[in-house]
């Protein structure tokens, strides 16, 4: 087993590596970053049906698609589109809408990566906080007369991480965060549709370190490292892998496996090395860092830890 003085990198050194590791996620289409704007396909097929839903009534648009004006994604996490039109719309009684067509005005969204698989998009109206007026017809209806829908809404792109010709957007906004209200009343959004690229290309949103993708496995006290590279920008290779360790000394690597992971593998290929975990006296916790680079200096960074009494025994 190599010794511990030789494959141990110091703290410092390998945050050093990782200082520029700083670089924002945005949008990517077959593997090219994008850099200016792309369009969409201005019909997005309904997954599930859209439900705007309150104290004082519930509107449902079951229409199988959604249709928009000039929608499109701009670099770096923009979304937008000059409206949205929602089909088939229909509000609970005793209330009732004046048309079953709803369209918004102009609206905007910033995507945010949320974990290693799926993304955040917030939408707000493109100016003012005003996505449409809707009209409310009823004897009975509280909400009779013209009543705005105004603030913010959430979705989920549940793996917008992973380039796809489809990407589900499902919309999350819960009456609870009274970030979206119909007239003066707080009320949920719920929906999911597929959107697409106007040209039929794979579409991503993440960040450059998600060229590579770690996956960690363990079997006692050793853990497996696996690195495979993403099949996108094919001249990426990998120029070093660092190594952190708190404390330091008590993880040591099995042979040299690591340095095959190293310079050029094949594209959507994969590498592993192996770490053994030598400490069991219940030490402070364990914490192991592998950094790695690739020829255009975007970087992936795997933890492992675990407390000394849940590290692989």
């Amino acid at each position: 087993m190599t010794s511990r003085a030789n494959i141990v990198v110091a703290i410092t050194a390998v945050l050093a590596l990782l200082a520029p590791a700083s670089a924002s996620a945005g949008w990517s289409i077959e593997g090219g970053e994008v850099s200016g704007t792309a369009a969409l396909a201005t019909t997005a097929k309904v997954d599930s049906e859209v439900v705007l839903k309150g104290a004082a009534t519930t509107v449902t648009c079951n229409g199988s698609s959604l249709n928009s004006a000039a929608p499109e994604i701009a670099a770096p996490n923009k979304l937008a589109a000059a409206n949205i039109t929602f089909n088939g719309c229909k509000a609970s009684a005793p209330c009732s809408l004046s048309k079953s067509e709803i369209k918004t005005e102009p609206i905007t969204a910033e995507l945010t990566e949320e974990g290693s698989a799926a993304d955040t998009a917030v939408f707000q109206p493109k100016t003012g906080t005003r996505f449409v007026t809707l009209t409310f017809e009823g004897a009975e209806c509280a909400l009779s007369g013209e009543q705005p829908l105004k603030g913010k809404a959430r979705a989920l792109l549940p793996t917008g991480q992973t380039e796809s010709e489809a990407q589900a957007l499902n919309l999350r906004t819960t009456e609870a965060s009274k970030e979206l209200t119909l007239g003066a009343g707080a009320v949920s959004l719920e929906g999911s549709a597929l959107f697409r690229l106007a040209s039929g290309k794979e579409l991503a949103f993440f960040a450059p370190s998600r060229l590579f993708e770690f996956s960690v496995s363990q079997s006692k006290k050793i853990v497996t490292f696996t690195i495979k590279k993403r099949a996108m920008t094919p001249a990426a290779k990998v120029n070093a892998i660092g190594v952190a360790q708190n404390p330091a000394g008590e993880w040591n690597l099995k042979g040299n496996d690591y340095k095959g992971c190293e310079g050029n593998y094949p594209e959507k290929g994969s590498c592993s090395f192996e770490v053994e975990y030598t400490n069991a006296n219940g030490a402070p916790t364990a914490v192991i860092v592998f950094s790695l680079v690739d020829e255009n200096s975007d970087h992936a960074v795997s933890r492992f830890q675990c407390s000394p009494a849940a590290c692989p025994a």
